[in-house]
């Protein structure tokens, strides 16, 4: 898994506060770690995106 932040994640504290479209089980770990789990339609994903 892998993305495209800001800054360089090296700890899992830089996790925290951290907006991540995730859904299932692995947003659930994601979510007890600090990030801030968005479900997103697939149909409004591009709108976002803009």
């Amino acid at each position: 898994m892998g993305g495209w932040f800001k800054k360089e994640i090296k700890t899992l504290d830089d996790l925290k506060g951290l907006k991540i479209r995730i859904p299932g089980f692995a947003g659930e770990i994601m979510s007890e770690l600090g990030v801030l789990v968005t479900n997103l339609a697939p149909g409004e994903l591009y709108s976002s995106l803009e």
